[in-house]
């Protein structure tokens, strides 16, 4: 949800306003100071952040429809809350309230709206509520905080209903302090638990192909081995029968030669019987 860009304040007197507004907001970042000229001629003041969206601009009323101090049961703005960097930055603008007599309601206190919402309630010139709130890093949970049963009931142990956060039973709204909330409409988890979750499957599937790669690179290896020892296999085996047949080649040599020596022999020997034999 994109914040707020400005919210306009009607008062009785710009001056009186402008006075307490600056001194209450500058402290808190807000020390860009415009002007515009409003729809009907007014002087507009906007008191803004430097760098920021979310200014608060006030002029004066033209009208008596709302009385004053201000009704924030009436049709229009409740209460106006600011955020804080740190309690001790709502101590110290609850010092500066005390030091000029505002009308502090209640606080500065941790309250239960979410864990450690610490906060201070007070009044403006004109009787218009505003909170000042530190509120620490969301941890996300499931469930709000117990203590209220009903939806929009009016009390719990003294605790006014504005500040009671619950779920209805019936229809499963929450109920908050700045008003009734269909289900399913909770804060998002911080953005470092979700960091941490995109990190962690990460992991996991680096892991994963790791363990892929490397189921890879051992099957390849064990048919390397498995060629490299049929390949051998397959030359010893022609070694053996190349030798084998080099010696049966030696004996039909030796077979041959033998056979020549007895024809040698015999040729010999005919030759001498002849010699001998008388001419006929």
């Amino acid at each position: 949800m994109s914040p707020i860009d400005h919210l306009d304040l009607v008062v009785t007197s710009l001056e009186r306003s402008l006075a307490f507004y600056r001194g209450l907001l500058e402290p808190l970042g807000y020390v860009r100071v415009s002007e515009i000229e409003g729809e009907r001629g007014e002087r507009v003041v906007y008191l803004g952040r430097i760098g920021g969206m979310g200014s608060v601009s006030l002029r004066e009323a033209q009208s008596d429809a709302h009385p004053v101090p201000y009704d924030r049961y009436a049709v229009g703005l409740h209460h106006l809350a600011l955020s804080a960097s740190s309690r001790s930055a709502v101590d110290e603008r609850a010092e500066w309230l005390r030091a000029r007599e505002a009308q502090i309601e209640s606080g500065p206190q941790e309250y239960g709206y979410t864990p450690g919402y610490y906060a201070v309630f007070f009044y403006d010139p004109d009787g218009i509520k505003l909170e000042l709130v530190h509120r620490p890093a969301e941890r996300a949970t499931s469930s709000t905080r117990s203590g209220a049963s009903r939806c929009g009931s009016s009390a719990s142990n003294g605790i006014a209903p504005e500040r009671l956060v619950h779920r209805c039973p019936r229809s499963g709204a929450i109920a908050a302090p700045g008003g009734l909330f269909p289900p399913g409409t909770h804060r998002e988890p911080p953005r470092s638990d979700v960091a941490l979750h995109v990190l962690v499957v990460f992991g996991i599937v680096e892991i994963l192909v790791v363990v892929a790669f490397t189921r890879l690179v051992a099957g390849d290896v064990v048919a390397l081995q498995r060629r490299e020892h049929e390949t051998r296999g397959h030359l010893v085996g022609r070694v053996v029968l190349d030798v084998e047949e080099l010696d049966a080649v030696r004996f039909e040599v030796g077979r041959f030669e033998r056979c020549l020596d007895l024809l040698q022999r015999d040729r010999i020997v005919t030759e001498h019987l002849v010699g001998r034999c008388p001419k006929l």
